[in-house]
């Protein structure tokens, strides 16, 4: 049995079953892509932010990725109080690819010329490193 095959699906439907649930867990799974275990926060939002939303954003202590359903681009926020040193998308196969600051301008990354999947943001910021996954369709 193809194991790396097995946990990116399983992966993508734990995306797509959660779209509008509020999700976040911590995950030691031995097939992820990096050596060391990391925490893995999930909050899919709809693709309409409300202001009530927006504050929530701005006062939370994680890594949120929205729209997580995106085809276009995705925006991310980071605690206020954190600044981001890289940023890494990653793909179901563990494949690392590094965004420029530049291309991250107010927190947003385009990922049109990605192929459809399951991926992970990684933004490694001077406190810690956090990881939020998305889908791309």
């Amino acid at each position: 049995m193809n194991t790396p095959k097995l946990v990116a699906g399983m992966a993508i439907l734990l995306s797509l079953l959660s779209v509008n649930e509020v999700f976040s867990a911590t995950y030691s799974d031995l097939n992820f892509p990096d050596d060391s275990f990391k925490k893995i926060d999930t909050i899919p939002l709809s693709l309409s932010i409300k202001s009530h939303d927006e504050k929530w954003l701005k006062d939370t202590n994680r890594l949120v990725v929205y729209p997580n359903l995106s085809d276009e681009e995705i925006t991310f926020v980071i605690p206020k109080d954190e600044k981001p040193i890289s940023i890494n998308l990653i793909d179901a196969k563990g494949k690392k690819t590094p965004i420029k600051q530049r291309d991250a301008l107010n927190n947003t990354i385009s990922i049109a010329n990605l192929k459809k999947g399951n991926y992970w943001l990684e933004v490694e910021t001077e406190k810690t490193t956090r990881i939020a996954n998305f889908l791309r369709y």
